[in-house]
């Protein structure tokens, strides 16, 4: 096989192991020697592969001067609101895939959280813990937490038998109580141990934090709020705003 031909062959190959997923969020590949012995190509023409990959951002030198080389998948743009995150997937032409590792479950809250909300320790709350992402990759966790008083039985069993089910719209329906006002906090951070092991992600791969609250009215009672944590290599946050309509809000606030 001729040199160009190698060439071609071992960056489809491993394009398509990082695009898949083999290598995790942010993981390291394996050294140039070992790539060079799975693709049958010589040290030269693995300088090419990677220079090629690292042009089209899949492959990243690693930090402090390492050697080591890491993964970089694309980046999509994330609302902040308003779609939801399964269904923003499915429009980038993946298949999601969700699952709880928590299930949903009453129990009293402890005094920080119970600060949050605003009331007093030990008042019941609903919480559950999902992971979002493809077969090939982990997005996000997710951890959602309820006041007690809104999530009756059968609303708890519908969760619990299905991670898709939308306890928000039973709120709505069985209550008639919606969210007004929302308020969301972000943070970027290195992940913990525990979020490594979840995500698939390495110590030096930064996450973003996103604290959203959900409110009955402005300076209201807190309803819920979900503790949110992506992978940041993959994501930019972004909102859009109508400029006419922004610019009337501000001018009646001043």
């Amino acid at each position: 096989m001729a040199k160009a031909e190698k060439l071609e062959e071992a960056v489809a190959l491993l394009r398509e192991q990082i695009l898949r997923g083999d290598y995790g969020v942010r993981g390291y590949l394996p050294s140039r020697s070992i790539l060079e012995r799975e693709f049958g190509i010589s040290h030269s023409v693995m300088n090419q592969v990677i220079l090629q990959l690292q042009g089209e951002g899949l492959i990243a030198s690693g930090n402090g001067g390492s050697k080591r080389l890491t993964v970089t998948p694309p980046r999509n743009r994330v609302p902040l609101r308003d779609v939801p995150f399964v269904r923003f997937l499915r429009e980038q032409g993946l298949e999601p895939v969700t699952e709880y590792l928590e299930q949903p479950e009453r129990k009293p809250m402890p005094d920080a959280l119970a600060r949050e909300f605003g009331v007093p320790g030990g008042t019941p709350y609903v919480a559950g813990v999902r992971r979002d992402g493809t077969k090939q990759m982990h997005y996000r966790l997710t951890s959602k937490y309820f006041l007690g008083s809104l999530i009756d039985d059968g609303t708890l069993a519908g969760m619990q038998a299905n991670d898709k089910y939308d306890a928000i719209l039973d709120i709505k329906n069985k209550h008639g109580i919606v969210a007004t006002f929302m308020t969301e906090d972000i943070i970027a951070r290195l992940p913990t141990a525990q979020e490594q092991e979840l995500l698939g992600t390495v110590r030096t791969a930064p996450v973003m934090e996103v604290k959203r609250t959900c409110y009955d009215r402005k300076g209201g009672k807190v309803l819920w709020f979900n503790r949110i944590v992506l992978v940041a290599s993959l994501f930019v946050f972004h909102q859009d705003y109508e400029g006419e309509a922004l610019w009337k809000e501000e001018a009646v606030k001043n």
